[in-house]
């Protein structure tokens, strides 16, 4: 887990996002073509455990999940969900 304290860092701490279409550069948070969603909107459940990071992060890295294309909230949720189901299960 993030330290609460700083807003940027709680933000992302709290979302997953999905690339809406296919962008043809590199996306931001600002980038019309990524959509933030916070884990709340997509019923994330609770972490089992939680281990606190020291600030500030030296590297990031982000894995990236194969899933079937979704295009709307609904599919994308349900896609979320499942991924989120075969981690926290079956690892």
């Amino acid at each position: 887990l993030i330290d609460d304290t700083n807003p940027i860092l709680r933000q992302l701490s709290s979302t997953s996002c999905h690339v809406k279409d296919v962008c043809d550069h590199q996306p931001s948070v600002s980038d019309p073509c990524l959509t933030i969603i916070p884990r709340e909107n997509w019923f994330a459940r609770e972490t089992k455990t939680a281990s606190y990071m020291k600030v500030p992060v030296l590297n990031v890295f982000i894995h990236h999940t194969a899933m079937d294309r979704c295009n709307s909230t609904e599919t994308c949720t349900k896609e979320m969900m499942e991924i989120q189901k075969f981690h926290m299960d079956t690892k």
